[in-house]
């Protein structure tokens, strides 16, 4: 299944597809890198508080112009995940399942 930025998961789902028709460039610290609704990205320590299950990592549910993206956070540090708006100069690394065929 394909990552639905419209209805997100409750929670980060790893077994999701990225939706690549919401690719955009972003420029990440010293670098410009490719993030679409779906992928996931790790964070510096300090930008977010830490996920009590997916440690930095967080999925992306939304791509925003001025280098801002949605990232699913938990709110109370349990099951409850909702939108946060992340600048991308917070992020080190972007990781994107592959798509199964």
């Amino acid at each position: 299944m394909i990552f639905n930025n419209i209805y997100p998961p409750d929670i980060p789902d790893s077994d999701l597809d990225p939706d690549l028709t919401t690719e955009k460039v972003y420029e990440c610290m010293n670098y410009s890198i490719k993030i679409a609704c779906g992928d996931w990205v790790d964070v510096h320590e300090g930008a977010i508080g830490l996920d009590a299950m997916w440690g930095m990592s967080y999925q992306v549910c939304n791509t925003y112009e001025n280098n801002l993206i949605g990232i699913l956070a938990s709110q109370d540090g349990g099951d409850t995940y909702s939108e946060t708006v992340l600048s991308t100069q917070n992020i080190l690394n972007n990781y994107r399942r592959m798509p199964q065929e």
